[in-house]
């Protein structure tokens, strides 16, 4: 694992990806600003390229 990075232990569903990050950090979160990948990218980055915003 790196440093910074969580790895849940059993399959889960949320309802959001808010809800899963608030999970994951203990706190409430913006899961479209929390999220990102494996370049840095945030999930709200990555689904405006998708709608080409």
């Amino acid at each position: 694992m790196f440093a910074g990075w969580y790895r849940l232990t059993q399959d889960d569903s949320f309802s959001s990806p808010s809800t899963a990050a608030a999970v994951v950090l203990g706190r409430g979160a913006n899961g479209r600003i929390e999220w990102k990948d494996a370049q840095g990218l945030t999930l709200k980055e990555l689904q405006g390229a998708e709608v080409g915003l």
